[in-house]
């Protein structure tokens, strides 16, 4: 092969210096922390490059890809190491994610940079643009303080784990910062009379996980004026005031009336009596994540079906108090496309109908649900695309047969994982794929070893990964 000045470039070997500086840009981007910094070292173009690759840097993080530090080391980001790397990205960082909570994102875990005024001193000297804030758990007051007094322009904000002694400085931060739109607080036990110090024009995602109600009429009082809010999270909350949650219920339904997505799940060791129609007004829902033995029940989904009626996105889990009555009238909505249920134990398969626009299907712990339900299914719902089926006892890759999934004229695919720590064995998928004409089958199986293999192909004589073309 010759160029067009006829030299002979058939012995030329293309590496990745042959690649343009907006490819090479575009790689970098993916890199880690410690990566980036790597690749400074490896040529004076590259070098070049890396600067300008951390434009791309928007996001200060705690997670384990974020830094590139690998599983077995447990690293503190210190004050001096967090400022050399904010002066090479901190111009470009919007925002600061110091939540500090032991999650794990399968092998990710997060690492600790310690959420006090010291950090957050520097976040200010070095992040002129940040808008969006996760405190995480804060170290002291002062820390909550700092950030009330000192970041003005923020538009998301989130905290956990404070108390009452702090409601002052979140009174002063809400005040401060008059655009700010999301708002997460977790674990929190306040009064709430912070609250009235948002901006009510401004506030549209509101998330309260796992706090303490607190004064019950701050609570109504603040939900009252967020006339524009339209998303919220009411997870796990709790009060021993009596008829908290009717209360609560009858405000969010009769003021947030803009209200697209609902994720509520509610249990009460009082055993409130709950008057079901005090949540019949939200006519603007398209989510709705419902859970808990109080909220998730016949009667209220019921009214939820018949009023609600541009749901497209509906999960219901965690209740014993869910039958086929409820289900079926859920799965008359209209516009339905994504359908979760979860941990149902009273909901069998009978109230899978027609459900013309469903798209996609996802079932967790439902054991009397079977494969005849969803073959039905799969016969009579035209848009379905996908169905996730996770530890349903009476549900198998076996149970679907060929005729079944041929039947379709687009793409469909069954993903079932049946792991249960049983055998040794924790991992067992299975999915199956129309493709055209063809069917492939998935499986794979890992004992406990391989999976927490480092080795992604690992496996030994107990494990499978079968690829299977029919």
């Amino acid at each position: 092969m010759r160029n067009k000045k006829g030299e002979n470039t058939s012995h030329y070997v293309l590496t990745i210096q042959n690649l343009d500086d907006d490819c090479l840009l575009h790689i970098f981007s993916f890199l880690s922390i410690i990566d980036r910094v790597k690749v400074q070292r490896v040529c004076q173009r590259w070098k070049i490059l890396s600067h300008t690759s951390w434009r791309s840097v928007k996001r200060l993080s705690v997670r384990q890809h974020f830094w590139g530090v690998s599983d077995k080391n447990n690293i503190q980001i210190d004050r001096y190491i967090l400022k050399r790397i904010l002066e090479l990205c901190g111009r470009f960082v919007t925002h600061a994610d110091l939540s500090n909570e032991n999650e794990y994102y399968g092998s990710h875990k997060k690492i600790r940079i310690q959420s006090c005024k010291a950090i957050f001193c520097i976040i200010q000297e070095m992040c002129p643009n940040i808008r969006s804030i996760n405190v995480g758990r804060p170290c002291t007051e002062s820390t909550v303080e700092y950030v009330a007094n000192h970041f003005n322009k923020l538009t998301h904000f989130a905290i956990q784990g404070v108390n009452d002694k702090y409601e002052d400085y979140l009174s002063i931060l809400f005040s401060n910062n008059q655009n700010l739109r999301y708002l997460s607080m977790k674990d929190c036990c306040l009064t709430n009379k912070c609250l009235l110090n948002l901006k009510s024009e401004s506030v549209e995602e509101l998330c309260l996980d796992d706090c303490s109600v607190g004064m019950l009429q701050h609570l109504l009082s603040s939900l009252e004026q967020f006339k524009k809010l339209c998303s919220l999270k009411f997870v796990r909350c709790r009060s021993d005031q009596a008829s908290w949650i009717t209360s609560t219920l009858s405000s969010i339904s009769s003021n947030l009336t803009n209200l697209k997505k609902l994720d509520i799940y509610l249990y009460d060791c009082n055993f409130e009596c709950i008057e079901c129609s005090c949540i019949d007004q939200l006519k603007n829902l398209e989510i709705l994540y419902i859970g808990g033995n109080v909220m998730a029940t016949d009667e209220i989904i019921n009214i939820i079906s018949n009023n609600c009626r541009k749901l497209t996105n509906v999960r219901i889990y965690n209740s014993d108090n869910i039958t086929d009555v409820g289900l079926s009238s859920i799965a008359s909505l209209p516009n339905l496309q994504y359908l979760s249920v979860r941990s149902l134990e009273m909901i069998t398969d009978n109230f899978f109908k027609i459900m013309f626009k469903l798209i996609t299907l996802e079932c967790r712990r439902c054991p009397n649900i079977k494969n005849d339900g969803i073959s039905k299914l799969i016969l009579a719902s035209n848009h379905l695309k996908m169905i996730k089926i996770n530890c349903c006892a009476n549900i198998s890759a076996l149970g679907f047969s060929d005729s079944v999934i041929a039947s379709r004229n687009d793409k469909l695919t069954v993903e079932i994982d049946s792991s249960e720590i049983d055998d040794n064995f924790i991992s067992n998928y299975c999915s199956i794929t129309k493709y055209g004409d063809s069917i492939v089958r998935k499986i794979k199986q890992l004992c406990y070893n391989c999976l927490k293999s480092s080795n992604a192909h690992a496996s030994c004589i107990h494990c499978c990964d079968i690829t299977e073309a029919l």
